[in-house]
């Protein structure tokens, strides 16, 4: 028999996060911590000197991951500078396709912290998702001199583009393709 090795404490975290961060994909808010337990091979005690409940849990292993991406999708939408023409379609492509990857490796996470539970999906879109479009609004106001354009309503266009973003990432998670953001 193979002895078993001992994982670090912060090995052990992640080893409970991705068991966990895989449960809760398959069953939702009705994953039990056993469930969990169960998937990472460890008994509850030993989850429960991790994190403190369930909650903290899903927070961290879904939650979390989410918050990161829409901060680095927010980070990026801040940082474009104004440009000409052929610069702004550019970092245009740019940003749609960091918004594309970003949906793409996460549409099952965005589906649970939004879907499972419906206010606190609403909480969570209107505390990060919302103030996300309202920094991406502003830049593209910022830099509407920079570039020749029809009129048009950003605060229409915003939502569109990643109601875009978002109807491509789930028909690919759902069929079950690989999209390439860089096509």
């Amino acid at each position: 028999m193979t002895p078993r090795t001992r994982l670090t404490k912060d090995d052990r975290r992640v080893q409970i996060l991705e068991a966990a961060r895989r449960v809760f994909l398959t069953l939702g808010p009705r994953a039990r911590v056993s469930d969990i337990a169960d998937e990472a091979g460890i008994n509850v005690a030993l989850i429960y000197q991790h994190f403190e409940s369930k909650d903290e849990l899903f927070a961290a292993a879904v939650v979390y991951p989410i918050e990161q991406i829409v901060d680095r999708l927010g980070m990026s939408a801040v940082a474009l500078p104004p440009n000409t023409d052929a610069a702004q379609r550019e970092n245009t492509l740019y940003f749609m396709r960091e918004v594309l990857g970003a949906l793409l490796e996460s549409i099952p996470l965005f589906g649970i912290v939004l879907f499972a539970d419906f206010e606190a999906g609403r909480r969570f879109y209107n505390e990060r998702i919302a103030p996300l479009f309202d920094d991406i609004m502003k830049t593209v106001s910022r830099n509407l001199d920079s570039w020749s354009h029809r009129a048009f309503d950003f605060s229409v266009t915003t939502p569109a583009a990643f109601g875009m973003c978002w109807g491509v990432a789930m028909d690919a998670a759902f069929r079950g393709i690989t999209i390439d953001v860089d096509k």
